[in-house]
């Protein structure tokens, strides 16, 4: 059985050649061009996105910078200490042994108390020193101390009788 026995016509050999283009076209539209846009879009929403973050971090990255040469700056002065964290109690007692050494004294610890952003511990101490010049260092070394400390009230004063002093801070 033969179907197609018969010759096609120039007008019909016409249509269907218009007709496969067509379908040519609409085939390339469906399976490569809507596809292939879709992903162009796609990428250039990630782009977007990338340049965004891309900026976020650039500018956290010169934050960074600024804050490491301004740490950078102040670590360079002499002068300034950094202060230990707030729970540096064996710091604190250890310096308080290298400053005070032989001398007699007495401290007391009251509770960790928070002033503004700093949280301070406050440290009652009585001492007996044997002359002025000795009460003198102390007071510097503690000046000096690389833990940084606020000498609120200090009182000194000279037994009679004896040679030393006694003092409160």
């Amino acid at each position: 059985m033969k179907i197609l026995s018969r010759d096609f016509t120039t007008f019909e050999k016409v249509l269907i050649a218009i007709l496969l283009i067509v379908l040519v076209v609409l085939a390339y539209y469906y399976f490569v061009h809507i596809p292939v846009s879709n992903a162009i879009k796609k990428a250039n929403d990630t782009e977007i996105e990338l340049k965004d973050e891309l900026a976020e971090v650039e500018k956290k990255v010169a934050d960074y910078e600024k804050m490491q040469a301004d740490l950078d700056r102040i670590l360079a002065d002499p002068s300034i200490q950094p202060m230990p964290s707030y729970n540096a109690i064996s710091e604190i007692m250890k310096n308080l042994n290298d400053v005070l050494g032989d001398l007699g004294y007495r401290i007391t610890f009251s509770q960790v108390t928070k002033d503004g952003d700093q949280i301070r511990l406050n440290i009652t101490m009585a001492f007996t020193a044997p002359d002025y010049p000795t009460v003198d260092e102390m007071l510097t070394a503690f000046e000096n101390s690389p833990i940084r400390c606020k000498i609120g009230d200090f009182r000194a004063s000279r037994v009679y009788g004896y040679n030393y002093f006694t003092g409160e801070v």
